[in-house]
């Protein structure tokens, strides 16, 4: 270990962190690597009451910043986002600055001194929890490789130190949880970032799908917007098939043709029950766009006998990769389309 980071906060709890993406971050706070990305916990305070945490730290601002939220499932209780945390250089070299805002209104600032670790960083922090200061919190977070140590203590006068939490984060995948919005089935939107798409404007590169399907506009609009109704009318047999669609704006929309690997990270953007359904979409795993998104719009419209299905692919950039993206879906969706029609029917 080559050396540690000491930070002081007010009132704050709760950190996470995540794999490194080499060159990301600007110089000035590019100790902070190792919270970049997406990491999940599941714990018990020492009262007893169990938490389930979900955090995203991503860098932002050409690497100058790094922005971390983390939302909590408290003993079993609704999905929220608890914090939002902004990283950035301090005044002095070495010393990087932190503002955290907790969903219950209350703000705290830090300044941060930053040693790298051989695999990852640690941290530590101190606070008091009441005006006068009897009792200190102190929570200390290290990173070693795929896993975080999370500890918190508190301190009080004449007392022994009590260990409120000792709890692991894990690393996730991207392709595994990131946007996936899920925590024991609860449901969780995450924003919708534009900083994904490249399509935009009058002209955004687009096609359009049409079919007639003979089923009633509601099982067809169901197909669409719930995962079970999915993979039982896009392929009944295959066992294999899954969906996680969250129907909420910004909500995980997930097609996995093998349980885990399909639209990975891609989100609801809009629905009208019955109507229309609009989603963000990336290119299978392999195209060099994966990483960014185009987005489709899905229509319904009753029709003599069944239902009118138009779906138009919208976003596809210049580049020659997002031109032979292109060329797949347009192959790829009349086939999708047809099979909805056929086991529809």
């Amino acid at each position: 270990m080559r050396g540690c980071v000491m930070i002081a906060v007010t009132g704050v709890l709760g950190f996470a962190g995540a794999t490194a993406h080499a060159g990301e971050l600007h110089e000035s706070i590019e100790a902070l690597e190792p919270l970049l990305g997406t990491w999940e916990i599941e714990a018990t305070w020492s009262h007893g009451d169990t938490l389930r945490g979900y955090a995203v730290y991503e860098s932002v601002l050409n690497g100058r910043f790094v922005v971390g939220r983390t939302w909590v499932r408290d003993n079993g209780g609704p999905v929220y986002e608890r914090y939002v945390t902004t990283y950035g250089a301090g005044a002095e070299p070495g010393v990087i600055a932190t503002s955290s805002a907790t969903f219950d209104g209350s703000m705290a600032s830090a300044s941060v001194e930053t040693v790298e670790t051989e695999r990852g960083m640690s941290m530590r922090s101190e606070w008091s929890a009441d005006p006068q200061g009897a009792s200190v919190f102190a929570q200390s977070f290290t990173i070693d490789g795929e896993e975080a140590r999370w500890l918190v203590k508190m301190a009080s006068p004449g007392e022994p130190d009590v260990t409120m939490m000792d709890g692991t984060w894990r690393r996730v995948s991207d392709e595994a949880l990131a946007y996936r919005g899920q925590l024991e089935g609860a449901p969780m939107t995450q924003p919708i970032s534009d900083a994904l798409f490249v399509g935009r404007g009058v002209d955004v590169d687009h096609y359009s799908v049409e079919r007639a399907m003979g089923a009633p506009v509601e099982r067809v609009y169901a197909a669409f917007a719930d995962g079970d109704a999915f993979t039982r009318s896009y392929a009944p047999d295959r066992d294999e098939l899954d969906a996680n669609i969250e129907l909420a704006i910004g909500g995980a929309y997930e097609w996995l043709w093998d349980g885990e690997t399909g639209s990975n990270g891609c989100q609801v953007l809009s629905f009208v029950p019955n109507r229309m359904i609009s989603f963000s979409w990336n290119a299978p795993p392999g195209h060099e766009s994966r990483d960014l998104r185009t987005w489709v719009v899905v229509e319904f419209e009753e029709s003599e006998g069944g239902t009118r299905v138009r779906l138009t692919h919208l976003g596809f950039g210049d580049e020659a990769h997002w031109q032979e993206t292109k060329a797949y879906f347009q192959k790829a969706w009349p086939h999708v389309l047809d099979q909805f029609a056929k086991n529809l029917e």
